[in-house]
């Protein structure tokens, strides 16, 4: 049971006293992402003081997965920061889909825990092809999404091209001497690829 206070501080109460020594919490992270995390602590934490020794996730979007890279030494680096806090809470693994920082469906493990990736490209296509009674083409808007479109048999129809935005060069010839730089990212698209008339477009 969760009761939000007019300042909008939050209190969590279990109807059970008694939790499992096997503990699995699904929490949506979208579209209030700051305030699911402060929930979801709470309530990994409290589990862990009940009693729980193992305690999995299953979280469809994960919050700040986009935030996997740290460019600058002064910008936070989002992502691990959540993972720490989650490691530090008690949680040993963690489901969710389409994961922004690792792409391929399957097991794998970072910043200190273990994660299993899955893909709803599928279901996705199924549920637009019932509804709609028709085929699509899968395809991805960028190479990033090359592993979630080609479980379905999808292609990668777009190529980005990342410019900069002061001298117009590609990033990769541009010579502005700034410390920070501004790129403006521009999406090509590959009409060759393109060889049906119904289109669903997949991203992470």
């Amino acid at each position: 049971v969760k009761r939000v206070f007019p300042d909008h501080e939050m209190h969590i109460h279990l109807t059970s006293g008694r939790v499992g020594k096997n503990v699995v919490i699904y929490q949506n992270l979208y579209p209030k992402q700051n305030s699911s995390l402060i929930e979801l602590l709470f309530v990994v934490d409290l589990c862990r003081e009940l009693g729980a020794e193992k305690i999995s996730l299953i979280i469809p979007w994960f919050a700040y997965s986009r935030q996997d890279k740290k460019w600058y030494k002064t910008e936070s680096f989002s992502l691990r920061t959540i993972c720490k806090l989650l490691k530090k809470a008690g949680i040993s693994e963690v489901y969710s889909f389409d994961i922004h920082f690792h792409r391929k469906p399957g097991k794998f493990k970072k910043f200190g825990l273990t994660w299993h990736n899955l893909t709803a490209a599928k279901a996705i296509k199924d549920y637009v092809e019932k509804k709609y009674n028709e085929k699509f083409l899968v395809i991805g808007p960028d190479a990033g999404s090359n592993e979630m479109v080609k479980t379905v048999g999808g292609v990668v129809a777009f190529k980005k091209r990342k410019d900069c935005m002061k001298c117009h060069k590609p990033a990769s010839m541009c010579k502005c001497k700034s410390k920070i730089k501004d790129y403006v990212i521009r999406q090509e698209i590959n009409e060759k690829r393109i060889t049906h008339p119904y289109i669903l477009v997949l991203d992470d």
